[in-house]
């Protein structure tokens, strides 16, 4: 039985039913699949169908292991566009844009992100091999808190790739209690 575009009960055959019913003998039910790690952002805004993850049963994607759409300064923004296929846009100043732009061109998934730590690395310290000093993650936390507050999920990493992997446990430390804080994931 359907209410409100939701799963509301599933009964023996020949049950009555106050409701829409869907016949499923011999079919799987199952929730919408989530893929938790998604970069499909560009390939989303030149057709918002998403139809290489919808026709597989996914129907939430999550982005931001390592990198994300935003937040971004104007250097990386200009860096950036150069990555990205013709018609589609790189990046964003904010993360919350990005998701808000993808969502207005008609998505047919949900979409949510997790802050990229690439991105506080280089707001703060650029691609530098070396901990970031104090006063850089004390930055680095302020623009995470404020991304957490805007909807992103919690921070994500990708320690292997520069310049994530010149992170200290501080730093990591640091971008964790920012997350706790406010009840976020990393």
């Amino acid at each position: 039985m359907v209410e409100d575009d939701r799963i509301a009960a599933i009964v023996p055959p020949g049950t009555a039913v106050d409701g829409d019913q869907i016949e499923a003998r011999g079919m799987v039910v199952a929730p919408g699949f989530i893929n938790v790690l998604s970069h499909a952002y560009h390939s989303l805004q030149l057709d918002p169908r998403g139809l290489s993850d919808l026709l597989q049963g996914v129907t939430t994607l999550v982005f931001g292991e390592g990198w994300s759409l935003g937040p971004c300064s104007e250097p990386m923004l200009r860096k950036y566009a150069r990555e990205a296929p013709a018609g589609a846009q790189a990046a964003w100043p904010r993360l919350a844009e990005a998701l808000r732009a993808l969502e207005a061109s008609g998505l047919a998934l949900n979409v949510a992100s997790f802050v990229g730590a690439r991105n506080l690395r280089e707001l703060t310290a650029a691609d530098t091999d070396r901990p970031l000093t104090p006063a850089e993650r004390d930055l680095a936390c302020g623009i995470l808190a404020e991304e957490l507050a805007d909807g992103a999920l919690g921070v994500g990493s990708a320690l292997i790739y520069p310049p994530g992997c010149f992170a200290d446990t501080k730093e990591l430390a640091a971008w964790c209690d920012v997350v706790a804080r406010q009840g976020g994931h990393d």
